[in-house]
């Protein structure tokens, strides 16, 4: 078993794992994927879904089983498969730069990054053809080589902005409470709850609505 085998077997995916039978061979989100993305100078596909995702398995039987889409994706790319339930941290984070690029977030999520983890671009369902006005996964592929290979700079570019504008995204507020103070009430809510009886503090245990609206 190699690095990219062992990568994608030690999730316990049944989605990530279904990758085991694809015609792409695809890795496991792990640093040896993203190593092997900058040893090789590859951009990296990142697959984002789910096993309760209807749309996930339509992509994965009719793109990626495409025989032509495959073995660009093989040439050219290093595929990571990632389950949002598993890793709900790199789903969030890659959500939000698809909803800046694109306007549209939600499952299959396709991303395409540099090896140094910077997207590149983000889109959600892609066929392996232009259909619908949908733009195929074949043209976008060689958009991105394109611009991965020739544009490094407006690559860099490109994500500098978008890393300013999410964290726009993640400044509160003026007036709006500070980060760290919220995390402090959740703990204060989550020490006073009675695990014996339930709800919260002592009698009369009335739900503390001024405390979840923080």
């Amino acid at each position: 078993m190699d690095a990219r085998e062992r990568c994608l077997s030690s999730s316990s995916s049944p989605f990530v794992l279904e990758g085991l039978k694809s015609r792409v061979k695809w890795w496991g989100w792990c640093k040896e994927a993203f190593e092997a993305a900058e040893r090789e100078d590859k951009p990296v596909l990142v697959d984002v879904g789910a096993v309760w995702c209807h749309w996930c398995h339509v992509m994965d039987e009719r793109t990626y089983n495409d025989e032509e889409v495959a073995e660009f994706i093989n040439k050219h790319f290093i595929p990571v498969k990632v389950d949002r339930d598993e890793r709900p941290d790199v789903d969030r984070r890659l959500q939000e730069a698809a909803q800046l690029i694109s306007g549209q977030s939600g499952w299959p999520l396709t991303v395409f990054m540099t090896p140094k983890g910077q997207v590149i671009w983000a889109a959600t369902y892609l066929p392996p053809r232009r259909e619908m006005g949908l733009p195929g996964m074949l043209e976008v592929l060689e958009a991105v080589l394109r611009a991965y290979r020739e544009k490094r700079g407006e690559v860099e570019k490109f994500h500098e902005d978008l890393a300013r504008e999410l964290k726009k995204w993640h400044s509160p507020s003026p007036g709006e409470p500070r980060r760290e103070g919220q995390a402090e009430v959740l703990a204060a809510l989550a020490a006073s709850f009675d695990e014996e009886y339930g709800g919260f503090g002592g009698a009369p245990k009335f739900p503390p609505i001024t405390s979840w609206s923080c």
